[in-house]
């Protein structure tokens, strides 16, 4: 389980990471404990995704039951945690970058943390009444910001080049968006 220090420690690298400081990589636990309980982070943030697809779902014209929504966006929420440390094994490995396999988990399961509080952020200036303009546009930016993020933990954990670093980011996307694709065809 995580304690208290695990996240203060966590939080600290990903924050350090997204500070552009690559010594927020030596504040996480790359240990086998440490690369299970990462995952946990997915527990700790869970209500915030909640806020962020309760929020997107209260604007859309779904035709599915709320038992059905709400199976798709769990299962979704599984599938974004575990689909990319499954194919980045593989990839590490064809990049001969095995080594690091584990601190780049590690280190995506602690930023997605700091990607879904700028996103819930996105969120409460829409459900604050900020103008649809302003909100779309902040959510602009939280995406660019995410997307160069991600990059930066890539390159960084990875040990790789720019253009391999954004080869990873994109698998990421296309994979986000296949199961954003298909949770939104249950959901009608």
């Amino acid at each position: 389980m995580l304690g208290a220090n695990d996240i203060e420690r966590g939080l600290t690298a990903a924050w350090r990471l997204a500070t552009r400081d690559p010594g927020g990589l030596a504040l996480l636990d790359t240990s086998t404990a440490g690369f299970w309980r990462s995952f946990q982070v997915a527990v700790l943030v869970f209500p915030v995704y909640a806020l962020v697809i309760a929020s997107r779902l209260s604007e859309t014209d779904s035709t599915a039951d709320w038992e059905t929504v709400l199976l798709a966006e769990a299962i979704a929420y599984v599938i974004y945690w575990t689909a990319m440390p499954v194919l980045m094994e593989p990839i590490t490995l064809w990049l001969d970058r095995g080594h690091a396999y584990v601190q780049f988990v590690v280190a995506m399961n602690w930023a997605n943390a700091i990607q879904l509080a700028l996103f819930a952020l996105v969120t409460v200036l829409g459900l604050i009444g900020l103008p649809r303009g302003l909100v779309a546009f902040a959510g602009l930016i939280v995406t660019i910001w995410v997307l160069a993020y991600q990059w930066f933990v890539a390159r960084t954990a990875l040990g790789l080049t720019g253009p391999r670093a954004a080869g990873i980011v994109a698998i990421d996307v296309m994979l986000g968006l296949l199961v954003n694709s298909m949770t939104r065809h249950i959901e009608g």
